[in-house]
């Protein structure tokens, strides 16, 4: 059992208890008897050192260790980053500033816009873009790249809030007589990415420290792979003789893929990391293997739900199809020595019918029976197990009541 944080009153008590027993006389009762006032101000004292001793015990360990910035002795640190420089993840990942391609309608094809200096302002998130180089205005239509560099919230415009989608507006800060007033995004070459949060980040360092480098085994895979940004799960496998075959989930704000599908970009990073070439050599992978980087699979998923009843059937029906799409986006291939325990590799019927039964009974309802069945064959299922690479996500659930 810990010992409690004495409270000021009780410290002041101990120490006018110690006094007297070191005079052997009793110290008067009264409030403002030197010892009491002496005592009251040393409490307080020793009552900050009971708290930041406390405070401190809390940074040896990497689940408690704060994220904030302190200051220890005039010098400013965040104890979590610095248990992750300490085991390899390094800071936490910055938020991306997102670069969007505009077209720019010319009214005089005279001149050319400076880069630097001309500015857009998006019509859905208020973020203000600023072109990177020059653009001469030699056609009806010409584009250019401009960068998310403001926002209304100080936030330099960095992170998702600067993403728009092509066919979006946004109006040039300052009127310019040679082009029309709005602009139409084209694309976005590089996408805008939130700064990695406290918990994500803790969660990698402490991944981290439960799996250390091996030189080369499984695990390797996994840390070589999540050094690209937006990557979030990794299952490496045996290939063809020499060959280690790596598939990788990304996030859906990173991708662009409501699937996690990593985007060609993130692939080719992923291949990089591994190889992690250094004047023609390869440093990270063992010698003699070949590194094959594959996107994730998705396999649907149907399920059947025959004569459900129950108390407010449309919200009952939508706290299913959650509570389904929550349970089965969980289940992922199991890599010995890689994916966490328990393992979540199988989708049973039971397991299914179990999520609906819980539900159905909250709402005093019923159903006559739960059928699952893979989009890719369309035959019920009682258990299957997910093969290397596939990872299921719920498609569609069909609810077959009676009339």
């Amino acid at each position: 059992m810990s010992p409690p944080i004495p409270t000021t009153t009780e410290l002041s008590d101990s120490l006018v208890a110690a006094i007297s027993a070191s005079i052997n006389q009793t110290i008067p009762i009264l409030p403002k008897a030197f010892v009491r006032i002496l005592a009251k101000a040393l409490s307080a004292i020793l009552l900050g050192a009971y708290k930041y001793g406390a405070f401190i015990f809390l940074q040896i360990f990497i689940s408690t260790a704060t994220f904030s910035e302190i200051t220890v002795n005039g010098r400013k640190i965040k104890p979590l980053v610095f248990w992750g420089r300490l085991i390899g993840v390094g800071d936490p990942d910055p938020a991306v500033q997102a670069e969007l391609v505009f077209d720019i309608t010319v009214i005089n094809q005279t001149g050319s816009l400076t880069g630097g200096e001309v500015s857009l302002i998006g019509s859905l998130n208020g973020v203000t873009y600023l072109l990177q180089t020059d653009v001469p205005l030699d056609a009806p239509v010409v584009q250019g790249t401009f960068r998310a560099v403001d926002d209304p919230f100080e936030g330099a415009g960095a992170g998702s809030q600067g993403n728009l989608s092509a066919g979006d507006l946004a109006s040039f800060s300052t009127p310019l007589g040679d082009v029309a007033p709005d602009a139409v995004v084209a694309s976005r070459p590089v996408d805008g990415v939130d700064a990695e949060g406290e918990e994500v980040y803790r969660e990698k360092i402490e991944e981290r420290f439960s799996g250390r480098p091996q030189g080369g085994a499984d695990l390797d895979y996994v840390i070589w792979a999540k050094e690209v940004p937006g990557i979030i799960d990794v299952y490496p496998y045996t290939g063809d003789p020499g060959e280690i075959d790596v598939y990788n989930e990304a996030t859906p704000a990173s991708s662009g893929s409501p699937d996690g599908f990593p985007s060609a970009a993130q692939l080719l990073a992923i291949e990089v990391a591994i190889q992690k070439n250094i004047s023609g050599l390869a440093f990270n992978r063992p010698l003699g293997s070949f590194i094959n980087v594959f996107s994730i699979t998705r396999f649907g998923v149907t399920v059947d739900i025959t004569d459900l009843t129950g108390e407010d059937l449309p919200t009952l029906k939508a706290n299913i199809d959650e509570a389904l799409a929550i349970h089965l986006e969980s289940r992922e291939p199991f890599i010995d020595g890689v994916t966490p325990l328990p393992r979540k590799q199988n989708v049973t019927l039971d397991n299914v019918r179990g999520v609906v039964n819980d539900f159905a009974e909250s709402a005093n309802g019923t159903f006559t029976s739960v059928v699952v069945k893979f989009t890719i064959s369309g035959v019920p299922i009682s258990v299957y197990t997910l093969q290397e690479g596939e990872k299921t996500k719920l498609t569609i659930v069909n609810y077959l009541t009676t009339p």
